[in-house]
């Protein structure tokens, strides 16, 4: 059986009707993993989480609220771009799987008609379509990128040889360097993330695929 995940902004559980409301939307729901932002609360007890949770069998984990705190994605795409990619090199130091939760409110601007089942289905297929668009638009083609900001770097390099570069031509190779860095980091995690999903399909902990990507 597959567990069923739900992710809300509680936005504050001091209030006793606050927590009431959210337990009877659990009950409803029956979800057996339920994700909480935005408690506002510095401890959660077990008298707490029996004012949430419904079920005999239970445990949590919490961040304790220390005023406000957390990481919030830039409204402009420009800005997000940055975020996305330190968020990736992070997850490139870590073997343990993630779970990805927030306030998705572009979600609700899928709209289909259906049965659950449909909707939800129909809203992931399009969520693709766009990611996809997305990424094209926003990165492009990573080797043709790659290939050319080398011929660029080349061309500076061949133009040192005869005569001293320029102040914008130094600080056009400086940027076209930073730029490579962070196509060649981009790189590496497209590479981590193909040989993570390609171990998922093919691959265990025994196999010679695993030591070979581990090792990798």
């Amino acid at each position: 059986m597959k567990p069923k995940i739900v992710s809300r902004n509680a936005r504050g559980l001091n209030e006793a009707t606050k927590r009431l409301q959210i337990r009877n939307l659990l009950r409803e729901w029956k979800v057996n993993i339920v994700c909480l932002q935005e408690t506002k609360m510095k401890q959660i007890d077990r008298r707490i989480v029996r004012s949430l949770w419904s079920g005999i069998h239970v445990d949590w984990v919490y961040l304790a609220s220390h005023g406000a705190s957390g990481v919030y994605g830039p409204n402009l795409d420009s800005n997000r771009v940055t975020l996305w990619e330190e968020l990736a090199g992070v997850h490139t130091r870590w073997n343990l799987p993630w779970c990805i939760e927030g306030d998705f409110n572009w979600w609700a601007s899928y709209q289909f008609q259906s049965t659950l089942s449909f909707i939800l289905a129909s809203k992931l297929k399009a969520l693709k379509r766009d990611l996809k668009l997305w990424n094209t638009q926003s990165f492009g083609d990573l080797r043709e990128n790659k290939a050319r900001k080398m011929r660029e770097i080349q061309e500076i390099e061949q133009i040192q040889e005869v005569r001293s570069l320029t102040q914008v031509e130094v600080e056009r190779r400086t940027l076209l360097g930073e730029e490579m860095e962070r196509i060649i980091l981009m790189e590496e995690i497209s590479w981590r993330q193909k040989s993570s999903a390609l171990w998922l399909r093919e691959g265990d902990c025994c196999t010679k695929f695993f030591h070979r990507v581990a090792n990798s």
